[in-house]
């Protein structure tokens, strides 16, 4: 994938079927390797979402945030974390950094979009 702000932007679909970007920005960060991931929440997400209580979706939110912080995982959202997030991991590029470490974080991220997913089940099966 081409990106204009970006020296390499590449998407891989992992085993486990979700998608993950490797970039390396041009910006203030330019020194390291990003890798993210995004999970949004689909129309049948958003219906099955207005059913929760006040309650229920600031459990739910407070789940996922506990997640992120347990995994160290860094994360951004435009809009309501139960809507959509997009979850990251920056390595700096120094000598040792090889495949290996780009494939570690490639499946961290992966793990923590799983993570969100059984969080937002486990929440939906509580009703």
């Amino acid at each position: 994938m081409s990106d204009a702000d970006s020296h390499f932007f590449y998407i891989v679909t992992t085993d486990g079927g979700k998608k993950v970007s490797i970039l390396r920005t041009k910006d203030q960060f330019s020194d390291y390797v990003l890798v993210k991931g995004l999970i949004s929440a689909t129309p049948e997400d958003r219906k099955f979402l207005e059913s929760f209580t006040d309650d229920e979706k600031v459990e739910t939110r407070f789940a996922i945030l506990l997640e992120l912080s347990r995994a160290v995982m860094g994360y951004k959202s435009e809009k309501d974390v139960l809507e959509e997030i997009t979850v990251f991991r920056r390595v700096p590029i120094t000598p040792s950094l090889d495949e290996s470490e780009v494939f570690r974080l490639m499946w961290e991220v992966e793990a923590m979009l799983a993570t969100i997913i059984t969080v937002q089940a486990t929440e939906t099966h509580k009703l």
